[in-house]
């Protein structure tokens, strides 16, 4: 977890149990070493074990070589590492966490290491490049199994992993789950959340993955192509508190109620992820789709309301109370800017600009005085 430092447990029945108590350590990747029968950590340059509920310090990796992913070869519980950041090195670890070889020395960001028992292989994700790699350990040859994956020369995730029988997967915010066979890349299954590191669990016979979008884990059962939930979203970029203290929030598509005991789907489902979303003084909610149309939400019924620019992409929403509108923030990917945009509750089609920026990924609120305030994406 996190926020909070600790280890959890889940077993098949999806039930969760803590194996640390208030760990001060923040654990940036695990492993499970099954001759040593324990769990490895790393954060930093530091490797730890879990023993007794405690996180034992075991060994410490030089500045260059401390990874933020990594994978243990099951018979001898050594183990490999690589690092998310660019022009970093991939290379493999005795089960205490000392060096022993180097096995590539320049990887544009890696995200996800993989090692393949039956045919003595390491995969892994350059997050930079785009691309998926093979390392055949025998002999020590280096090969590209995908290119043009994920988003590249950004940190954007992708996974890389092997399920039962031996066969590799990845996975992305763009193609979703993909399956290597008959020499390429098919897809299995479309996109489904924020991407998280990738484990083949035999209890639940399918990916398991940390949602980065959701805070929560998820399964993705390849035998029925569906993904299941395994613990509570507890995250959402869209939400809003009604004037009785209901919060509602979008889970992807749909919005939801939280109540003091569960989470109550409201209506149906919307044609896209949900970005964000706001409520006006009636306590109408107004929901954004990423290609900028909004529709507003009045009780259990939702209708299209505007659409606020089909060249830009949506990013946030927030109310106007003064003007009674909804202020709109869109950006333009090819000409790398932001507008910001009045729109009037009583006439969407009198929506009028506000303001342009030079930048990108800025979000803007307006006070009970109808001032808007701009955090700029990078200033």
């Amino acid at each position: 977890d996190h926020c909070h430092n600790d280890i959890f447990k889940v077993n098949g029945e999806g039930e969760l149990s803590n194996l640390t108590q208030g760990n001060p350590i923040p654990i940036r990747t695990m492993a499970w070493q099954p001759n040593l029968a324990r769990l490895i950590a790393v954060t930093g340059n530091t490797l730890f074990a879990l023993s007794d509920g405690e996180m034992e310090m075991i060994n410490q990796f030089e500045e260059n070589r401390m990874p933020s992913s990594i994978a243990v070869n099951p018979v001898d519980d050594s183990f490999y590492g690589c690092h998310e950041e660019p022009n970093r090195l991939v290379n493999h670890f005795d089960a205490q966490g000392n060096f022993l070889s180097e096995l590539d020395s320049s990887v544009q960001g890696c995200f996800q290491i993989a090692y393949d028992q039956r045919n003595d292989k390491v995969y892994y994700s350059e997050t930079y490049a785009g691309q998926i790699v093979e390392i055949d350990l025998a002999v020590g040859e280096k090969k590209v199994r995908a290119q043009d994956v994920g988003i590249p020369d950004t940190f954007e995730g992708i996974a890389v992993m092997l399920d039962d029988q031996g066969i590799l997967y990845f996975d992305d915010v763009i193609n979703g789950l993909n399956r290597y066979q008959n020499g390429q890349f098919v897809q299995v299954m479309g996109p489904a959340s924020g991407i998280g590191s990738f484990i083949y669990s035999p209890t639940y016979r399918g990916f398991v993955s940390s949602r980065h979008d959701g805070g929560n884990l998820i399964l993705y059962d390849v035998s029925q192509n569906e993904v299941q939930e395994l613990t509570p979203y507890l995250n959402a970029f869209a939400v809003v508190e009604m004037e009785g203290g209901e919060v509602v929030m979008a889970l992807g598509d749909e919005l939801v109620e939280v109540t003091q005991s569960e989470i109550l789907p409201i209506g149906g489902t919307y044609p896209e992820f949900i970005p964000s979303m706001t409520r006006d003084y009636k306590g109408n909610i107004y929901i954004g789709q990423a290609n900028t149309r909004i529709y507003q939400n009045i009780g259990d019924e939702s209708e299209e309301w505007t659409v606020v620019d089909p060249n830009d992409h949506l990013v946030y929403l927030s109310y106007d109370a003064y003007n009674d509108a909804i202020i709109a923030t869109t950006d333009n990917e090819i000409q790398g800017t932001t507008t910001v945009w009045r729109i009037p509750v009583q006439n969407p089609g009198g929506k009028k600009v506000v303001i342009t920026l030079e930048d990108r990924n800025s979000i803007a609120s307006a006070d009970n005085q109808g001032i808007v305030f701009i955090l700029e994406g990078v200033n």
